[in-house]
């Protein structure tokens, strides 16, 4: 008797990949690092969001080049590999793209923590903050455990809801925009733009979450590039369109004394008290969204990578068919991280992590650009934008803080002694085809 094919057909389409893009872009990265790069950019912010779209936007290239080239659940982690091999670089870097995602996570349970304490009478105790940040990590870490059903249903809501919000703070204020405040007159340094760009490229690092999708695509090599560019350029648009309303309704005075809470300041000028607390409620479901994302996207990452050798295997353990025990390392360190560095800090290493590999990804389309059929100005020009991009800010930032300089390097060092270590002690070597192990690693099935 013939076996049936469980084999299931692609069923993702343009609006359902546009809908994991834009989920995993608008999220609470802007509601907590608007006025960090604000202070820094000035009146250049919408600037700033251009820029850092446009590193987005150029290293989305290589993402759709090389999605093309090797679909699958993989993404990041398979181009490396698939580039460099399974030595302790790829592994390393594959690591630090967990970490980034990891210290991204942090960066959101700040934003809900920031905004959510606005629902908090005054004189409220400081122990609620960690309170709200420990609190949201634990309760999404649940929900993943619960299974991806109740994750996508969330974030299909969620979703709607802060998009709906956005929007109406864009149309509201447009027409109260004081342009003064955006005048060049207003604008900060060539280095400062460059260095609030690099601190905004955390709003648009979702967007590589669409390649992990590219195996379920229809009709790939017509959608994936045009979901890829429209929902970049579309985020991009809806971001400066932000900026624009943002810095033209609340001076930058304002915004250095609300820095971690900047977009619910901004609504006051033109939706008065309410809008306060309708961008608070924008922020809380965008940042938990994000973290609810993040979550179920690093928990399928470090799965991935235990099968591969480059995390420890243990991390393959599942429970109730899913990958319980990588998701509670990933959720513990992100409470670490939250409780234990500040804001500004915590961006910096988050951004820089994500450059980092941005810079590796478009390094690794060069390498197999006959492959992946790429040309090698668009790669060239992304990798020179993302190290242009940090090593500008790690000179800015060295001059007036080298305490989240060092402890980036110490990041970094502690992700390729540890990479280095664990290979070492657990054999691996590289292997010769990625194939097989692709079949391998493929994330445990719905249940």
């Amino acid at each position: 008797m013939p076996q049936k094919n469980t084999t299931s057909a692609p069923s993702l389409g343009f609006w359902g990949l546009f809908s994991i893009g834009m989920g995993g872009m608008v999220g609470g990265s802007l509601f907590a690092v608007l006025g960090i790069a604000s202070l820094k950019a000035q009146g250049a912010t919408p600037l700033a969001f251009l820029l850092a779209g446009l590193i987005a936007l150029l290293t989305s290239y290589s993402y759709v080049k090389l999605s093309l080239a090797i679909p699958g659940i993989g993404g990041t982690v398979s181009f490396l590999n698939e580039a460099f091999g399974l030595g302790s670089f790829t592994g390393a870097l594959n690591v630090l793209l967990i970490l980034s995602y990891v210290v991204g996570m942090s960066v959101n349970a700040h934003a809900v923590a920031n905004y959510g304490l606005r629902f908090f009478p005054p004189g409220h105790p400081a122990f609620w903050k960690p309170v709200l940040m420990t609190g949201t990590v634990v309760l999404l870490t649940g929900i993943n455990a619960l299974g991806p059903r109740l994750v996508i249903k969330s974030e299909f809501y969620s979703n709607i809801l802060k998009l709906l919000i956005l929007i109406t703070f864009v149309l509201g204020g447009l027409g109260s925009v004081q342009y003064s405040h955006l005048s060049p007159a207003t604008w900060s340094s060539s280095v400062q733009i460059v260095s609030g760009a690099m601190t905004l490229i955390l709003c648009f690092q979702g967007f590589e979450l669409m390649a992990n999708a590219s195996k379920d695509v229809k009709n790939p090599h017509r959608i994936l590039p045009r979901t890829f560019y429209s929902s970049i350029g579309i985020a991009i648009l809806l971001y400066v369109l932000i900026a624009v309303v943002a810095l033209g309704n609340l001076p930058l005075s304002e915004i250095e004394k609300n820095s971690g809470s900047a977009l619910a300041e901004a609504a006051k000028p033109f939706l008065g008290s309410w809008g306060i607390s309708l961008m608070a409620v924008a922020a809380v479901v965008a940042a938990a969204s994000a973290i609810n994302a993040s979550l179920y996207g690093t928990a399928r990452i470090s799965f991935i990578l235990s099968k591969r050798g480059q995390l420890p295997h243990a991390l393959t353990k599942m429970l109730w068919h899913r990958p319980i025990e990588g998701l509670i390392v990933v959720a513990l360190f992100t409470v670490l991280v939250a409780n234990f560095l500040d804001l500004e800090s915590i961006s910096l290493l988050a951004s820089a992590g994500f450059l980092l590999v941005y810079a590796a990804v478009n390094l690794a389309n060069l390498k197999l650009r006959r492959r992946s059929q790429s040309h090698w100005l668009v790669p060239s020009l992304a990798l020179i934008f993302c190290l242009g991009a940090l090593i500008t800010t790690l000179l800015q930032t060295w001059g007036h803080s080298p305490r989240q300089v060092l402890q980036l390097i110490g990041m970094l060092a502690l992700v390729f002694f540890f990479e280095w270590i664990y290979q070492r002690k657990a054999g691996i070597r590289h292997r010769a085809s990625m194939d097989a192990v692709e079949k391998e690693t493929e994330s445990p099935a719905p249940h």
